[in-house]
């Protein structure tokens, strides 16, 4: 079933689109995907947060948190303030639970089909997803949005040294001393300018597209991606942020 918000954004089976487009934009994981679809589905409801806690978590073998709730809600606002939907879409009741309110329709799959000039929006700052399974997904994952699940069986990412406290791993083959001393800088950079304090098992995963030496601005140019993996269960829960061209 696909949903469009407030004639803004196109909620399907797999994320966020615009209007008028054939592919998803903006992945979304498991997680916040069916949290935005049950919430969409009960538009201008209130729904509990022991509903939502036994819909999205427990009945699917996971485990709810209040902090957990809470930081999906603040994601889902911010994937959705990028197509220009207030914040105020997802209200917060204390001690009640969540409402959606926005115009919703319901699509069928032969409505909306995408106008050839439609325009593809690009997307570079951060997002947090779950579960990336296999390479080309992690791949695409790292260069283009990011996950917020790192698969630790398929593509494992290496150790390379410790900064700060924070174990930090990287997916480049290349292994010589010129590029280890050049990602444990910017790894040390990137905890600094965050604030992070690693617990113990986190992980800070590190990979620069073409990283270059020679010139800051050259630096600034490339595509860089960042990731603060905790543990959790028996998987890491990684908040991960991209840079391309030095921005978000």
């Amino acid at each position: 079933m696909r949903y469009l918000v407030d004639a803004k954004v196109i909620v399907n089976s797999n994320g966020l689109t615009t209007p008028g487009l054939n592919e998803t934009e903006m992945p979304l994981s498991p997680v916040p995907l069916r949290l935005l679809n049950y919430l969409i589905s009960h538009n201008e409801q209130l729904v509990t947060r022991e509903e939502l806690y036994q819909h999205i978590w427990e009945s699917h073998g996971l485990i709810p948190s209040g902090p957990g709730l809470a930081k999906q809600i603040s994601y889902l606002r911010k994937c959705l303030s990028d197509y220009g939907l207030s914040s105020e879409i997802i209200l917060t009741k204390p001690k009640q639970g969540i409402v959606f309110s926005a115009p919703v329709e319901v699509l069928e799959d032969s409505e909306y089909t995408p106008a050839p000039a439609a325009q593809k929006r690009t997307f570079v700052s951060k997002t947090r997803v779950l579960v990336a399974s296999g390479v080309v997904l992690l791949i695409f994952s790292l260069f283009f949005i990011g996950r917020e699940y790192i698969d630790r069986k398929d593509n494992q990412p290496l150790a390379i040294g410790s900064v700060e406290g924070c174990n930090i791993y990287t997916w480049d083959d290349n292994k010589s001393a010129q590029i280890i001393s050049y990602y444990l800088m910017k790894a040390r950079e990137f905890i600094k300018k965050n604030g992070i304090k690693c617990n113990q098992g986190d992980k800070i995963v590190v990979q620069i597209q073409q990283p270059e030496f020679e010139s800051q601005m050259n630096v600034y140019e490339s595509k860089q991606f960042f990731a603060h993996c905790s543990v959790m269960k028996q998987d890491y829960v990684c908040n991960n942020t991209y840079y391309s061209a030095g921005k978000k």
